[in-house]
């Protein structure tokens, strides 16, 4: 069964400008607390990432050369109607380096059938030292693989064209499982207008090996909006 933890969601209060691309914020986005008081952390900032008005997001982060292991988790959002967890690798205690790795999977869920935007972020510390294992005690019949990697690639898209992306798994011996896409904006700190998302149309085959986005972008689109899509990989050993 996979383990989810709940997101910190912070709101941003905005107004529509489709015609730029961007939401104006009326007010000065709130703080992110992913590295608060974590000594040694980095701060990975992602993409605005669009919501569908229907079924789920999602987005792979991953800290710098997918290097060291997660210790905090936050995200910026269009609108206190969405709801955005990330997936956890199970693990005893529930700390960076055993619950949590050098990558992570955002979800997403607009909770009112609107379009929305969010933005992920990871804090990232050098791995930890081993120290004294715990454990539980359970009975089962076998433990689930836990050995599932997860990689990404990114598609720059143009207005009025057709491109396509691709993604493999990334390390000799596994194969591929699944995949996903996510359509982004990489505006930073300026939240773009989640009706953009409408104007990307992504065709997603997931093969044999390969993991495909065929990725068509409407005339209009404006290019200050950095409109990328991101195609993934679920892989197996």
């Amino acid at each position: 069964m996979r383990s989810r933890l709940t997101a910190v969601l912070v709101a941003v209060t905005t107004t529509a400008a489709l015609a730029v691309g961007l939401v104006a914020s009326s007010s000065a986005a709130p703080p992110t607390n992913q590295c608060k008081k974590i000594r040694g952390c980095v701060t990975v900032t992602g993409p605005w990432v669009a919501v569908p008005p229907e079924g789920e997001a999602t987005f792979l982060l991953e800290c710098p050369k997918r290097q060291g292991v997660i210790a905090g988790v936050d995200a910026l959002s269009s609108s206190k109607q969405l709801s955005v967890t990330w997936d956890a690798k199970p693990g005893t205690p529930i700390r960076a380096g055993t619950t949590t790795g050098p990558w992570l999977l955002f979800r997403a869920l607009s909770t009112d059938n609107s379009r929305q935007v969010f933005q992920p972020f990871l804090g990232c510390i050098p791995p930890p030292k081993v120290g004294a294992r715990s454990t539980l005690s359970a009975r089962a019949v076998v433990k689930p693989n836990n050995k599932i990697d997860l990689w990404k690639s990114f598609v720059k898209l143009q207005a009025g064209k057709t491109v396509t992306g691709s993604r493999t798994c990334g390390k000799k011996g596994e194969h591929l499982v699944g995949g996903w896409q996510a359509i982004a904006f990489d505006t930073l700190n300026q939240p773009p207008n989640p009706e953009l998302a409408a104007k990307v149309h992504v065709e997603l085959t997931v093969g044999d090996a390969r993991v495909v986005a065929s990725v068509k972008t409407d005339k209009g689109m404006p290019q200050s909006a950095f409109p990328e899509v991101q195609v993934g990989a679920v892989c197996a050993t």
